[in-house]
């Protein structure tokens, strides 16, 4: 019965907005201009409703990187199950002094799941990437398959259930190792570090015990809440619900069989503004998660929702709600069973440094720190105690408390 609500409710959720903006454009022109008057002299419908429904758009990654003080260029490989994958360049548009010009170590970065290599730039200058390439290193900005930017496919289209048909495990088979071979082939590096973000530090972590070619090739692997261990959501019912047999069978029930949420959001973004569309996201967060996101100021968060949200499988969603079951990093089971292989972080070879938040309630960074230490390349874990799981790379302060230790890692291990 749960499960029939679900659907219901994330079928209107984009059918809702998918029908007020149609009607909309039926209405005559005499109607128009009424509803106009109405709404130019109501703050209460402006404060939710954007302006004929076509609020601002969000600045794209170029846009992003002139806020930041950035110039971003695009960088394109193919998997060799035929994704095209776009990588974006960061260079810095500051005048560097003599010891920033020294030539620093090439960094990869790795958004979460859902996400763009947008959502590395949130936060202008001070925010992950800029930071990074304004202090003279090479910042390369992932992008997985299926997002905004690495969307085309050398066979299928978007609109092909096939085209859907990847999770977890393809980005650590294919899209991992595909951006880190064109990366140090482009620069001439014979390894570069990377820098993994909640799902993009699981497939970082998953990738490198399970490949042992990329252990030469990343000489430094920095896990931001490392997703190894999901310990679940704070909504009891949803996790029971999502966590019990069936689980395929429950999420592709409710969530179709190709894009995760689909068009929903964007519908959602181009309806309401983006205080409307911050505070809604803010209370789904807070209902599933139990994040207060306080460290993240309101108008930090207005921008970022606009933000970080991009498409990805809903095959890759059933498979964490595998992993969150199981409780432990593991492939994906067709048949949503616990039998499928555990990716051994213990087979790593390269250095590994850990950081997490200490009020993260979705994931356990002790687990990653256990296994590393049987093989002796766990270099160092640090718990911000008052951080939640997007504070990492997103709090106000993350440029004061995380950014310098990760660079402080960067000239010592590289």
């Amino acid at each position: 019965m749960l499960v029939t609500v679900l659907y219901l409710i994330l079928a209107l959720s984009d059918l809702i907005p998918r029908g007020i903006i149609y009607l909309s454009s039926l209405i005559p022109s005499p109607v128009q201009r009424l509803l106009d008057y109405i709404y130019l002299h109501s703050t209460f419908l402006q404060s939710i409703i954007a302006y004929r429904f076509a609020d601002e758009l969000a600045p794209d990654i170029i846009s992003l990187g002139q806020i930041a003080g950035v110039d971003v260029t695009s960088h394109h490989t193919l998997t060799k199950d035929g994704f095209s994958l776009v990588m974006h360049r960061l260079q810095s548009q500051q005048q560097c002094s003599p010891k920033k010009n020294d030539k620093k170590c090439v960094v990869l970065i790795i958004h979460g799941l859902m996400q763009s290599s947008e959502a590395l730039l949130c936060g202008g200058s001070n925010s992950i990437g800029a930071t990074l390439s304004n202090e003279g290193y090479d910042v390369f900005l992932g992008n997985n398959r299926g997002n905004k930017y690495s969307y085309k496919h050398m066979t299928f289209d978007r609109k092909d259930e096939q085209y859907w048909n990847f999770s977890l495990d393809d980005l650590v088979k294919y899209d991992v190792p595909a951006m880190i071979e064109y990366i140090c082939s482009y620069t001439n590096s014979k390894n570069i570090v990377c820098i993994g973000f909640s799902n993009g530090s699981a497939q970082l972590l998953a990738a490198l015990s399970t490949n042992s070619r990329l252990n030469d090739a990343v000489s430094l692997c920095i896990a931001l809440s490392p997703a190894a261990k999901a310990k679940g959501f704070s909504n009891k019912h949803l996790s029971n619900l999502l966590t019990k047999d069936n689980i395929n069978r429950n999420v592709f029930r409710i969530c179709g069989k190709k894009a995760m949420f689909n068009s929903s959001v964007y519908l959602w973004q181009k309806l309401l503004t983006t205080q409307a569309f911050q505070s809604i996201v803010q209370k789904s967060m807070k209902i599933i998660f139990g994040w207060s996101s306080s460290n993240i100021s309101h108008s930090r968060r207005v921008e970022m929702f606009r933000h970080i949200f991009s498409d990805s499988s809903v095959k890759s969603v059933a498979q964490w709600f595998q992993i969150i079951k199981r409780k432990a990093l593991s492939t994906y089971a067709a048949d949503g069973s616990d039998d499928s292989k555990v990716y051994e972080i213990s087979n790593i070879k390269t250095n590994v440094a850990v950081f997490a938040g200490g009020s993260d309630a979705l994931i356990d960074p002790y687990i990653v720190e256990e296994e590393l230490k049987k093989n002796n390349n766990h270099i160092s874990t640090h718990i911000e105690p008052s951080y939640e799981h997007l504070d990492l790379i997103w709090a106000d302060d993350a440029h004061v408390k995380i950014f310098p230790k990760i660079m402080k890692l960067l000239e010592k291990h590289t």
